[in-house]
């Protein structure tokens, strides 16, 4: 197929850090795979094989110097040093970062924030001086394709997912809380690809409750459920366009300012619960926020016709030149 546009992807992700950034650029490559030629970077194995396993189209880093140029770069990291970049960087002209505030922003040509509660005023100063643009909003919120393979045939009220690595192991934690309640078959625990315990080592720990396997996207779950349990990640954003109510556990202390901000941002003013740092997790305090938010979802909702809408400008998807 002879496309006129081309772009290659790079997103950070490993079993330390997670997938969330992979996953995003996954949304990406779903969308647009289709019109535009669509090439992904990989420079570990948890890379490769996540884009085997969704069949997506990548280049070993090592082979780079083997590819002409691509019309736009798309670079999706929150690390504080970005060596890896200085290897891709001749594959394109224009480059545009995802969702990241770090100082290496302001060599970008675009800063784009797919986001319903991010703005230019949550930017560092240094980064709204610099000759970056910044686009911000729901129109750069790409919707992840469903799969028929992710319908499942139980029922169920809440969802418990903590991405793809779940690096301190939130899951469990939440698992022993629900295990005592007695509601406890109408949770559903979703087990990423990369988590440190299998499945078959919750079901046999946690005999009475629900877990699944990894699943091509979470948007049926989430679409499904009367509530989310979840930590702040792109998940946030499938929450917010179903309007689902959200208990947030963070994996960092640096993610308490967002997590105290998202309320004034949604389309519903009490949809998110910030339950505090998985260090601080209680059984009580558990308890008491979910049986006092979470039975029940009520919430106005998205029509979704601005969610996406941004990138065929910013790519020029349109365009012949």
């Amino acid at each position: 197929m002879n496309f006129k546009k081309s772009v290659v992807c790079y997103a950070e992700g490993s079993n330390k850090i997670g997938m969330g950034h992979l996953y995003r650029q996954l949304s990406f490559y779903q969308n647009y795979s289709n019109l535009i030629d669509c090439k992904f970077i990989a420079a570990n194995q948890t890379q490769k094989d996540f884009y085997k396993f969704f069949n997506c189209k990548y280049i070993d880093i090592s082979h780079v110097k083997d590819y002409q140029a691509f019309d736009f770069g798309v670079f999706d990291s929150k690390e504080d040093l970005i060596d890896v970049f200085d290897k891709i960087e001749p594959l394109s002209k224009t480059w545009i970062t995802v969702d990241s505030t770090k100082n290496w922003v302001k060599e970008f040509d675009y800063a784009v924030f797919p986001s319903f509660f991010a703005s230019l005023d949550q930017m560092p100063k240094n980064l709204q001086k610099s000759e970056t643009k910044f686009l911000f909003g729901v129109e750069y919120v790409l919707k992840r394709k469903t799969n028929k393979k992710d319908d499942i045939n139980i029922d169920f009220k809440t969802l418990v997912t903590f991405g793809g690595s779940d690096p301190n192991n939130l899951t469990e934690l939440v698992a022993q809380i629900v295990a005592k309640r007695k509601d406890h078959k109408e949770f559903i625990f979703l087990i990423g690809p990369n988590f440190k315990k299998n499945i078959e080592y919750f079901e046999r720990k946690y005999i009475n409750l629900n877990f699944l396997n990894p699943v091509n996207s979470t948007r049926t779950l989430i679409e499904r459920s009367n509530c989310v349990i979840t930590s702040l990640g792109t998940t946030l954003q499938e929450c917010e366009y179903f309007s689902k109510n959200t208990l947030l556990i963070t994996n960092y202390l640096s993610d308490e300012k967002d997590a105290m901000i998202l309320n004034k941002h949604s389309i519903n003013k009490n949809t998110f619960h910030h339950l505090g740092h998985f260090e601080d997790i209680n059984e009580n305090a558990f308890n008491k926020i979910y049986n006092k938010h979470f039975r029940n979802n009520n919430n106005k909702r998205h029509d979704g016709s601005k969610w996406g809408t941004g990138w065929d400008s910013l790519l020029k998807i349109n365009e012949n030149e």
